[in-house]
């Protein structure tokens, strides 16, 4: 009974680890906010760090409940009390905690509008400087350049030594020079009018490239907000919109619990949540166009709106999945006795 009622907790501390979570490790990712923190303008990245927070917050409900259908795996809990519990608290985060998320998110960027406007003017003021110094530097004409120093504005170039590849032997290739002058119209660096590198200014591409994500997390930011994105287009339409879209897609998402039974093998019923969940993710955009909605447009009545799509849908893989987990339970029932036909 006890580890039944710890189930509003645990699903509390990882709905608030996880959104901190998702935000340290996501805000970072882009190149101005990592710019802003290493530039020592803390403001900024606080300030997207919130903002980030408030957006994330639907993922981080979701996978919180997630892990809700991994604790009675570890803990033994009543079975007909913490499904009903767990129930009621994706109910009270559909219905109270995401709006209230999105009204805060709303507030809080209308608040912070002339603070990030000050943040911006901040980041432009260090975006159209060089590069960073002290760094080695090849362009596409053969040169090799490195600056020991700049001025406090990022546009004056000092200690500057220029080595050329492409020249023959016995002919000079390395050339000093004292200071320089970085155009940030034409992010190039001049010695009067004599260009000694370009681009020497903008998004440094020593960092930018080390901040690319690799194809299978491009394709899953790409589907999360697509998902997100959705779920704020459908709070804006009204609620009927808001419940039947973000109300259908949780429940497909809890319907995912049957899986938790699925065999024997915990960490194989795991994977085969999350592989289903990273399913449900990229099929939504499936829903919303597609062959797959063109059929169900054909199936549909002509008088369903073509954003109730996607809730017809996930319904109906709803009720396919418990209908499945039904038929398995009930011949489990008939060849074995007791636990043996949940696998508990």
């Amino acid at each position: 009974m006890k580890n039944t009622l710890m189930i509003p907790l645990v699903f509390t501390g990882h709905l608030i680890l996880l959104t901190v979570f998702l935000s340290v490790f996501s805000v970072p990712a882009s190149y101005t906010t990592l710019m802003a923190l290493s530039s020592g303008n803390a403001a900024f990245f606080i300030s997207e760090l919130v903002s980030s927070c408030l957006y994330l917050f639907p993922l981080a409900v979701m996978l919180s409940v997630l892990y809700l259908f991994f604790y009675p795996m570890r803990h033994k809990t009543i079975l007909y009390i913490s499904i009903p519990l767990v129930l009621l608290l994706v109910a009270l985060s559909v219905v109270y905690l995401i709006p209230v998320s999105y009204r805060a998110s709303a507030r809080y960027m209308a608040a912070s509008a002339i603070a990030s406007d000050e943040s911006s003017a901040d980041l432009d003021t260090l975006s159209p400087g060089m590069y960073s110094k002290r760094l080695i530097r090849s362009d596409s004409d053969g040169k090799r350049i490195i600056w020991l120093d700049n001025d406090s504005s990022r546009l004056v170039a000092r200690g500057i030594l220029v080595a050329d590849t492409t020249v023959g032997s016995g002919t000079p290739g390395l050339s000093v020079y004292p200071e320089a002058n970085y155009n940030p119209d034409t992010k190039q660096l001049l010695d009067g009018m004599a260009v000694l590198f370009s681009p020497a200014g903008g998004s440094d591409p020593l960092i930018a490239e080390k901040l690319e994500a690799p194809g299978f997390l491009v394709r899953l930011v790409r589907d999360i907000r697509l998902v997100l994105a959705s779920f704020r287009a459908a709070a804006v339409n009204g609620p009927f919109s808001y419940y039947a879209i973000v109300g259908s897609f949780f429940a497909l998402v809890c319907s995912l619990w049957v899986i938790c039974y699925a065999s024997r093998w915990w960490l194989l019923n795991v994977l085969m949540i999350f592989t289903l969940f990273r399913g449900i993710l990229m099929g939504y955009s499936w829903t919303t166009g597609g062959i797959v909605f063109d059929i169900a447009r054909k199936v549909l009545p002509q008088s369903v709106s073509p954003d109730m799509v996607s809730p017809f849908l996930f319904l109906a893989c709803t009720f396919l999945i418990l209908l499945a987990a039904l038929a398995v339970f009930i011949g489990r029932k008939a060849g074995h006795s007791g636990s043996e036909a949940y696998y508990d």
